[in-house]
């Protein structure tokens, strides 16, 4: 799915096949904008065609960003949330965090995905050695632990493999509401195209 851009109704939606780029860009064009007493509708959109490319990382990244964007942010989740999804749903601002009655969120271990290590700059002399792969996920691990703390979320609950119903999401406190239906900005005639290049 290409990413959706309005900035007039302000509204961003993404799939499963998303670059973090276009996340964060779209993000941060809504900020600018300025408005910041008109809530931003996030959709997060599911499906089981593969998984999807972004990893822990990344979503520590655009939760970062959605919790420093001064609007408020109303997520909403549909589909089959998998990976780093069920994340981004939770940053959403607290009691603004909705789920269509038959989405599922699927929860199991954040997977690193082949992290890049940190190298040693050309010419520097005293920098620190270079971290090896499971030092550099221990760090990795505990900035996720803080993450998930600033969300109010258990860090056991992405420790096993298991699927939720929405309801059983909002009772983990993913979410807050089921929603029947959604009221949502009319869009505008022409929308803002972001760039999008799914990361491999």
């Amino acid at each position: 799915m290409e990413p959706l851009f309005d900035l007039d109704a302000r509204v961003l939606a993404i799939g499963t096949g998303v670059s973090t780029n276009a996340v964060v860009d779209g993000l941060l064009r809504l900020h600018a904008a300025k408005k910041f007493s008109r809530p931003i509708t996030f959709y997060i959109v599911g499906g089981a065609d593969g998984a999807a490319p972004l990893t822990a990382v990344d979503a520590m990244l655009v939760g970062s960003v959605m919790r420093t964007v001064r609007s408020p942010i109303r997520t909403v989740g549909l589909g089959w949330l998998r990976n780093w999804q069920p994340l981004l749903l939770a940053s959403g601002t607290l009691g603004q965090r909705y789920l269509l009655p038959q989405t599922l969120v699927a929860l199991g271990p954040l997977d690193w995905n082949s992290l890049p290590l940190p190298r040693t700059p050309i010419g520097l002399h005293h920098s620190p050695p270079e971290m090896t792969q499971p030092q550099t996920e221990r760090m990795l691990q505990s900035q996720l632990d803080g993450f998930l703390s600033e969300l109010k979320l258990p860090p056991e609950l992405f420790s096993r493999n298991r699927l939720l119903t929405a309801q059983e999401a909002v009772e983990n406190r993913l979410a807050d509401h089921l929603v029947e239906r959604i009221s949502t900005p009319e869009l505008s005639p022409t929308l803002t195209p972001i760039s999008h290049e799914p990361q491999t």
